[in-house]
């Protein structure tokens, strides 16, 4: 199978939910192993009587996603070393913002790719269609789509030759995904282990669920997490009680009367003992306390209800809205976020960042912000550490990644979430009713929607952002570093006329702020309009917060566009190892420069590669250089040794930046606004330079990241750009490359060990080369960096893929530069936008 159809079935969010997952209690979640049924299923003891099939059944609440998590993560370490056995796993999210989520399209995908990656054998079943053939499947969202993957699986593991020695699978929360596809895809997957049966392939499935779907399979074994949870609870118990001051004698009465309520509901415990040390922390004795239990519901919705009705009469509506914005948010969104969120929630939201910052309910830091949420919520909210940061750590690597959001718990990588789906669906069915203050209710989800809406539109109408329109509108009629013609996919454009621009203005769209994960909701609660329900689809309208700030973003121009990776445009380079790098560079040799084909980012990102063919494989290539682009209207840029995730930054570039009249307004960019506002550090992956500390401000309403709110607020200066890119090397030494425009054409000039050296940028009939020359006089080239032919169609396919720089290589001819010339030490590709 090629490299472009696995990476098709692959989609980034397949382990959100499975990193999400907190790890057990101390103690908890060790007696799976030790049941007769999961010892039969695993040890495909009697495979007779039970084909393969597990099925772990719980009620909501009761640690199933908990004991799945620990089942796939002991299973797979215990059979790592058997090159047979694949051990694969997928865990529905119905909270989850993309569809395949929660959806059968998107398990039966993650299975496949798990299973190309440990079997590639077993994706032959594939070799009928194309990558294209599959991409209008699923383009066109027909059933055909959904069979083509459920006949691949079912051709797997029907196929002694296709099948592995051995596939393990865990399906967690089958409850979760779609409601019209749980039962089918319950029933889909149990026959499958009978046809691998009917086929002597070892499949087992363990699928854990709820009550319902109710899948009855005549031949499967079951395990009852009410029959043996029981110990985990009292573990539990035991451990929370411990670190209270109890008596001895109160503190077992506690426990065995918290115990004997749970019916086996873990998290039904975990509210109960939270509001027992509370009440315990407020000084309440032990007959108020074990009153209060007692009389607590048994059911976890009852218990929301209580927990409701319980709360603070002053607290109710702020509560009312903060579960609106956690539950109805189009996304998790992000501590720093709230921040901003629970300031203009208020009945009174203030009426400038400065109001709210002087005001007594400003939240300073994240620990103030957590208890207060926590507060309000009354323990419904939680604080979990996005699955996000297992990719953005890849790129913590740099010698100037920062420490903090990535590496803790405590970071602001965290996002604010209902603690459990049982939550969310007690507000989508109508729990939040004891919340309103008023005899006439309103509804949930339309009311939330609303408010949210009303939430983004006062928050657009802080004063600040006035300051804001005017720098932006200031700096899109200023002349920019590329004045004139710009470059687009490696064409000549000419500079966008007054209308074209006004058009991008209120086409183009933030993603940044808590405005635009506003209003809406997880497929299963989403509501459709009639129009929706005639285009036939479940994609949701445009919320009325993203209409309403489209015109703040100015520089399309300087935003790379939508990108699609296709693998099938070429080959993988090989990372290179230090020993290949020391053999490959430098030399007179040709690299080619192009993007990066095999990431989600890749027209962001360029690689620099040379062929290195060897008898197996006549196509290989080896990657020297990845060039990633953090912020293209800044030239912020990096450079790396080996491959992206290496960590070798062996340069990096920033546009400079001029000061000039000093001005008395808050300025910086919307995206920024909700993200920086509170004085907290944050990892930035540019070291901030002397001169340029304070950033560029007016010029592109940008917000420093380096800078405290507090040195924006008052006189701020004013910054335009210059036409100087800033180069600065891990040696610590720096390079400014300068612009120059004139009749005779576009230079790069830059000076190293008092020698001067001028890129000169050649246009031929649209397409763009670039010739390194020392001194001012253009002869005797030391490097070229020229295009690389391509036909019609390999030019409609890469900028089909969103790639607007196209393929180049790039060459030193003077060998001096391979050891005696100065700049030998730093004969690498610079990081110019071509």
């Amino acid at each position: 199978m090629s490299p472009g159809k696995l990476e098709w079935l692959k989609f980034g969010e397949a382990l959100f939910r499975q990193l999400s997952i907190g790890a057990p209690a101390e103690n908890t979640c060790q007696w799976l192993p030790d049941t007769t049924s999961f010892k039969a299923w695993i040890g495909r003891s009697n495979v007779d009587s039970h084909l393969g099939l597990l099925q772990i059944i719980g009620k909501p609440g009761s640690g199933k996603s908990t004991l799945m998590k620990q089942a796939f993560e002991t299973t797979r370490a215990n059979f790592r070393g058997n090159t047979g056995v694949c051990v694969l796993g997928h865990f529905f999210d119905r909270r989850g913002q993309q569809a395949l989520q929660h959806s059968t399209k998107g398990a039966l995908r993650s299975l496949l790719y798990q299973l190309g990656i440990q079997h590639p054998a077993s994706l032959t079943a594939f070799r009928d269609y194309t990558l294209r053939d599959l991409r209008q499947l699923e383009s066109s969202g027909s059933r055909s789509y959904l069979n083509v993957l459920k006949s691949s699986l079912e051709g797997i593991f029907s196929n002694l030759a296709l099948a592995p020695q051995r596939t393990i699978i865990f399906i967690d929360a089958l409850d979760e995904c779609d409601s019209k596809d749980a039962l089918n895809t319950g029933y889909f997957l149990a026959q499958l282990t009978r046809t691998a049966y009917k086929n002597q392939i070892q499949l087992d499935v363990c699928i854990a669920r709820r009550e319902h779907p109710s899948i009855t399979v005549k031949d499967s074994l079951e395990v009852r997490m009410e029959t043996y949870n029981d110990v985990d609870i009292q573990n539990y118990i035991q451990q929370k009680f411990e670190l209270a001051s109890i008596a001895d004698s109160d503190e077992e009465l506690l426990r065995k009367t918290v115990f004997q309520r749970s019916n086996g509901i873990f998290l039904w415990v975990v509210l109960t003992v939270e509001g027992i040390l509370k009440d315990l922390e407020t000084g309440e004795n032990i007959k108020f306390i074990l009153k209060r239990t007692e009389s607590l519901p048994k059911t976890l919705e009852a218990l929301y209800e209580q927990i409701i009705g319980n709360m603070d009469p002053e607290n109710r509506k702020m509560a009312l809205r903060l579960f609106q914005w956690a539950v109805l948010a189009t996304e998790r969104l992000r501590i720093r976020e709230w921040h901003h969120i629970l300031a203009f929630i208020r009945e009174n939201p203030p009426a400038s960042l400065r109001e709210w910052k002087d005001s007594y309910y400003y939240t300073e830091t994240d620990t103030q912000l957590e208890r207060r949420i926590r507060t309000l919520s009354q323990g419904l909210v939680e604080f979990k550490v996005t699955a996000e940061i297992s990719t953005a750590a890849s790129d913590s690597g740099s010698l100037r990644a920062g420490a903090g959001s990535l590496d803790s718990n405590l970071g602001d990588s965290r996002v604010v979430q209902p603690i459990h789906e049982t939550v969310t669906e007690f507000f989508m069915s109508g729990g939040a009713r004891r919340l309103y203050m008023d005899n006439i209710a309103e509804e949930f989800v339309g009311g939330g929607h609303l408010f949210i809406a009303s939430t983004c539109l006062t928050y657009i109408g802080i004063s600040e952002l006035d300051g804001l329109f005017l720098a932006r509108k200031r700096f899109e009629d200023s002349p920019i570093f590329d004045s004139g013609d710009r470059v687009t996919r490696g064409r000549v454009k000419t500079k966008a006329s007054g209308k074209e621009k006004s058009r991008r203005r209120h086409r183009s769209r933030s993603a940044t702020s808590f405005m635009s994960s506003a209003s809406s909701h997880s497929g299963k609660y989403r509501l459709q309009s009639h129009d929706d329900k005639l285009r036939g689809n479940d994609t949701p309208p445009e919320d009325a917060a993203s209409t309403a700030f489209e015109i703040l973003d100015f520089e399309e121009e300087l935003v790379a566009p939508a990108y699609v990776p296709d693998m099938a445009l070429g080959f993988s380079p090989e990372s290179s190892t230090p020993e290949d790098f020391a053999a490959l560079f430098p030399s007179l040799n040709p690299f080619t420069i192009g993007h990066d084909n095999f990431s989600s980012d890749g027209n962001m990102n360029l690689v620099v590669d040379v062929p290195f063919p060897t008898r197996r494989k006549p196509g290989k290539r080896i990657q020297l250089f990845h060039l990633r682009m953090v912020n293209l209207s800044k030239r912020e840029f990096s450079l790396r040794r080996y491959y992206r995730a290496s960590g070798r930054e062996i340069s990096w570039s920033r546009r400079k930046y001029v000061e000039l009249d000093t001005r008395p307004i808050l300025q910086r960019s919307f995206k920024r606004v909700v993200e920086r506002l509170s004085d907290r550090s944050t990892s930035h992956e540019f070291e901030p330079d002397i001169i340029d500390a304070r950033d560029s401000l007016a010029a592109t309403g940008g917000y420093s990241p380096w800078a405290s709110v507090d040195n924006h607020i008052g006189d701020v200066k004013d910054f335009k750009p210059a036409d100087v890119i800033r180069l600065g090397f891990n040696n610590y030494s720096t390079i400014e490359i300068e612009y120059v425009s004139s009749r005779k054409g576009r230079t790069y000039q830059f000076s190293f060990w008092q020698r001067e050296y001028t890129w000169n940028r050649v246009v031929d009939e649209s397409l763009i080369s670039l010739h390194l020359f020392e001194g001012r006089q253009k002869k005797d080239p030391l490097a070229s960096i020229i295009p690389i032919a391509t036909s019609p169609e390999q030019i409609r396919a890469h900028e089909a893929t969103g790639g607007w720089v196209p393929p180049h290589q790039m060459q030193f001819i003077e060998e001096s530069l391979l050891s005696d010339h100065p700049l030998a030490e730093y004969s690498s590709p610079v990081p110019l936008r071509l």
